[in-house]
């Protein structure tokens, strides 16, 4: 009988300790409760809290499948499990956990905000929106469902509703964290870097040390042209936050590199890779790199590495696609073009870049097909333009090519290139110009190079 009052009393005080956040020896007293009298459920549970404000999220895990086996139907416990399993990723036990409270408690809004969540995450976002509506009835003002739901209206790039969803988040609360950081990210990607800036500083205000915050803010500054020492003086604050930040450091390993200063990133991205050898940011730095050092084949190698750990990073996919050309492996780097293009359809360099790909591979017709796509959106696109005028001048369609040489140099006219054009297309015969303009036909766009794109780590 006196143990069992001792465990009492050791549960007493876990509760006391646990009230004054003294995590550690609460916890000490709650496990030394439990090891006299394993049955008590609410112990196991109350174990359960304390490991997760200690962050040991797989302890805590454990300690409330306890609490469930004791307790089957008790919701709080069955709820921080669903919370823990949904940390831990393991999402399939998570929905089950959660379809499971909902039906003892039609009622618990949060069984469907989670739901939401997780679905959200898994890109099944019919299930998201299912779930969300449902929750919904039982709560209208739920700020998570309204930001859960906005992050799967992002992931199908429905832009204005998620922004409705993340502004509806900072109507209901005005303090939550992450919200002004989507708005931010979402107005970034649509080409607002002013309003993305807004956010941005809204999102500091509420989390001065966000350093998330701090590096998407530093790359904005690089893809809209702001003066580089500004990105990496933002880079360095970073890292007086987090000395370890593998973001910052390859945002200076990319300012670096932008100023041709090889000899400090590439020690950067080296020691990088040899900690995290799946590094796609790494690895595309790298590449994009060695392009410029003409060295493709060392290239390709790490442009590869980058596309296996992220297949749709647009800028790799656009290197890719130029050092291939570069190559001379016309065939292989249109794929890279045509699967940039599946995700960035209005990417006019790669579409350019496609069509040099196609005449490369004497596909005359094709690749004069993508030269009129971007002149159907950009009339004004001086490369589609050469490249059209060369392509119907090997086709025999020199009046078309004439007029088409004429447009461009009227948009271009200090263009001595597309001077000697038009004075070819002009006097030359038919079988001259497709002698001496065969070679120009299959030049890429400045290398391959495209606008901008957002650096993650």
């Amino acid at each position: 009988m006196s143990d069992w009052i001792e465990a009492e009393q050791r549960a007493e005080r876990a509760q006391q300790l646990l009230e004054s956040e003294c995590w550690p020896e609460a916890l000490d007293e709650l496990t030394a409760a439990i090891e006299i009298n394993p049955h008590n459920a609410e112990w196991h549970g109350n174990r359960g809290y304390l490991l997760d404000q200690m962050s040991r999220h797989e302890d805590a895990r454990g300690a409330y499948r306890l609490a469930v086996e004791l307790d089957a139907d008790n919701c709080e416990w069955l709820t921080a499990l669903g919370l823990d399993l949904t940390r831990l990723g393991e999402l399939d036990e998570a929905i089950e956990l959660f379809e499971r409270i909902a039906r003892l408690d039609p009622a618990n809004e949060l069984a469907f905000c989670q739901r939401t969540a997780i679905y959200a995450y898994l890109n099944e976002h019919e299930k998201a929106e299912e779930m969300f509506y449902l929750a919904q009835q039982l709560k209208a003002d739920c700020p998570h469902c309204f930001y859960h739901l906005g992050t799967s209206l992002a992931a199908r790039e429905l832009w204005d509703r998620a922004m409705y969803c993340w502004s509806r988040v900072l109507e209901i609360s005005p303090t939550y964290h992450g919200a002004n950081q989507r708005l931010a990210d979402a107005s970034r990607t649509r080409g607002n870097p002013d309003k993305a800036r807004a956010f941005y500083l809204a999102e500091l205000r509420l989390d001065p040390g966000n350093v998330d915050v701090l590096e998407a803010m530093a790359h904005m500054m690089l893809e809209t042209g702001q003066p580089i020492e500004q990105a990496r003086m933002k880079f360095l604050q970073i890292l007086e936050l987090d000395p370890q930040h593998t973001g910052a450091r390859l945002g200076l390993a990319r300012v670096a590199l932008a100023e041709g200063r090889s000899e400090t990133a590439i020690p950067t991205l080296t020691e990088i890779l040899a900690a995290e050898p799946t590094n796609a940011t790494a690895h595309r730095l790298m590449g994009q790199h060695l392009i410029r050092r003409k060295h493709y084949a060392d290239a390709r190698s790490h442009l590869t590495k980058a596309l296996a750990t992220d297949p749709n990073d647009r800028i790799a996919l656009a290197a890719m696609g130029s050092c291939l050309a570069k190559l001379e492996c016309p065939r292989l780097a249109a794929t890279y073009f045509e699967r940039l293009l599946t995700l960035e359809p209005e990417a006019h360099g790669a579409r350019h870049n496609l069509a040099v790909c196609y005449f490369a591979q004497d596909r005359l017709e094709e690749g004069c097909r993508e030269c009129m796509k971007i002149l159907e959106k950009d009339e004004r696109h001086v490369p589609a333009m050469q490249k059209l005028a060369l392509a119907y001048t090997r086709l025999g369609r020199l009046k078309e090519a004439r007029t088409l040489g004429r447009r461009a140099l009227a948009c271009e006219p200090e263009s001595r290139e597309l001077q000697r054009l038009v004075r070819r297309l002009t006097w030359y015969r038919p079988v001259q110009l497709a002698a001496r303009l065969a070679t120009a036909l299959t030049r890429p766009l400045g290398g391959g190079r495209r606008r901008a794109e957002p650096e993650s780590a």
